[in-house]
């Protein structure tokens, strides 16, 4: 409905929370995203990157910080410590959300797939103009009404220097990674959620979540990432999969 110099876009795709199946939000969301972007949402000045639409992407390898196996082994501490894993997450670059990640893969010997705890200096060494992240999170107590503990941070490290921290709460940007009724957040989109072959008594669906960061300085190269404990640590673990850079196509 064109508006003087704008517009009004009237959206009827209904977005329940209670859609029984989870797909259907996804596939809404991508809808929506074109829809947006033949509009030409976004300008020069505040660029926005739609996944699978606009964007070319650079996946970040983890390997070398990678510090849990994310299949139990014999002999070892489990994942989580409650007896379940990530056993049928497929290793390699796939895709998320609509966004690409590299998950460590292994040839031969098994070898850690993913960071559990800190990490610092995850090399990068590229500009962005979103960096999109890969994680679950354990969770010990849940998040009630409004609040959103800060279970971990991101510090992203510029070129130049300076840095700025990026929070991962809980409820926001990441939920429990065992979930009957897999849910997104407002800035935690599910990127997969495959229940367990031949399940048996697991009534709970392994979840991963996909969240944004638009970042600031998209003309200065971000060198390296660190991954800090957050504030509320003893409400939940964060487990970080995968990091992946984004530009928008010119």
């Amino acid at each position: 409905y064109p508006r003087g110099k704008g517009g009004l876009f009237l959206n009827q795709l209904k977005f329940d929370a209670g859609d029984p199946n989870p797909a259907n939000i996804e596939k809404k969301s991508r809808l929506l995203a074109t829809f947006l972007s033949n509009m030409g949402v976004g300008s020069r000045e505040a660029p926005v990157v739609l996944p699978g639409v606009n964007a070319e992407y650079t996946t970040v390898d983890l390997n070398r910080w990678n510090n849990v196996y994310i299949r139990n082994r014999e002999g070892q501490r489990d994942l989580f410590g409650d007896g379940l894993d990530l056993r049928h997450l497929v290793a390699g670059e796939r895709y998320y959300a609509d966004v690409p990640f590299l998950l460590t893969d292994y040839a031969t010997a098994p070898v850690p797939q993913g960071i559990l705890g800190e990490a610092a200096g995850i090399e990068v060494a590229k500009p962005a103009d979103m960096l999109y992240f890969l994680h679950a999170a354990q969770v010990a107590r849940p998040a009630g009404g409004e609040e959103r503990p800060e279970v971990a941070t991101y510090v992203v490290r510029y070129a130049d220097g300076s840095s700025v921290e990026v929070p991962v709460r809980l409820g926001e940007e990441v939920g429990h990674w065992q979930q009957k009724s897999p849910l997104p957040l407002p800035n935690g989109r599910i990127g997969w959620a495959v229940p367990y072959p031949g399940a048996g008594t697991v009534d709970t669906v392994p979840v991963l979540y996909v969240s944004q960061w638009q970042n600031p300085k998209p003309q200065v190269p971000i060198a390296s990432l660190d991954l800090r404990k957050g504030k509320d640590l003893d409400r939940a673990r964060l487990l970080v999969l995968g990091v992946t850079v984004a530009k928008i196509r010119q």
